[in-house]
């Protein structure tokens, strides 16, 4: 189950525009789909390896390189107002009774609460003429979320080559696998032919020369990444260097059977995981 508790502020590393991130008590990685090149399709949490970009700059960094501005219980900036009991949940001590009018009213009210998220009313400001409020002046402003760099705009910031090597590794694993998309829809046509779809794959030059760049960075900064460099090795047709690396990890990790098990039989495209869960009949 994802479960939010409120929001964390934080600061743009360029320009510190203030930007609202949702706070994650308990979350869920399940997914439509999961590759061996991490890709999750229709997942219920997208980290996107964390890569960020500001709403007001337009700058793109990782979110732990964003400065820590404080907490906030909502989005809104005038979020002082303490959690109140409301006042539609309140009874007068001089109604002795329930009339279908007040019941109407208060279900009103109810419903107005929930659609806004259990916030307080905005204030109205009116004239002395009895006009209507200043809606535009009580507008309650709104901390603006980061924005998500979409994956068309992967290969201008990697031509740019002015971000941090863990900037840059974070990109290139992105880019990587929009690459393997096409072959993904590929195989999901082939699948359903009833066709066997990773002889369909061959990585062409740009997959080859970014697998090479992104396995030289994870050997630097994310030498633990095991399961990530195998799978590279293993696209890359490296099948040897794959099983080495993965022979000596625990045999619980689907993700890692799944990679050694193509390795082994010299598949090198990019291959749904299938759960336990999603198995027909139980392993033997």
């Amino acid at each position: 189950m994802t479960r939010f508790a409120g929001y964390r502020l934080l600061g743009c590393p360029t320009c510190q525009a203030v930007h609202a991130v949702a706070n994650l008590v308990s979350f869920n990685l399940m997914s439509f789909e999961t590759w061996t090149d991490g890709q999750k399709v229709h997942a219920l949490v997208d980290h996107r390896e964390g890569v960020r970009q500001c709403a007001s700059c337009d700058g793109v960094f990782l979110e732990r390189e964003t400065l820590f501005m404080g907490k906030a219980r909502t989005r809104w900036r005038n979020d002082e107002e303490p959690y109140e009991i409301p006042a539609f949940l309140l009874r007068p001590a001089n109604e002795p009774v329930w009339t279908m009018q007040r019941l109407r009213e208060k279900l009103s009210a109810f419903f107005a609460w929930v659609m806004r998220g259990g916030l307080p009313a905005q204030a109205s400001t009116h004239t002395d003429t009895g006009s209507s409020s200043a809606v535009a002046n009580d507008a309650y402003v709104e901390y603006p979320a980061f924005c998500y760099v979409p994956d068309t705009a992967l290969a201008g910031l990697i031509m740019q080559g002015s971000q941090s090597d863990e900037l840059m590794l974070a990109l290139r694993k992105l880019y990587w696998r929009y690459l393997n998309t096409p072959y993904r829809d590929t195989a999901r046509r082939l699948i359903e032919k009833g066709r066997d779809p990773t002889l369909a794959f061959m990585a062409s030059d740009l997959q080859t020369s970014n697998m090479r760049e992104l396995l030289a960075l994870l050997g630097k900064y994310r030498p633990e990444a095991v399961v990530t460099r195998a799978e590279i090795h293993r696209e890359l047709g490296e099948f040897t260097a794959a099983v080495e690396l993965l022979s000596a990890l625990d045999g619980s990790d689907e993700e890692a059977n799944t990679i050694l098990k193509a390795a082994r039989q010299q598949v090198a495209a990019p291959v749904p995981v299938v759960y336990a869960w999603q198995r027909k009949t139980p392993m033997a």
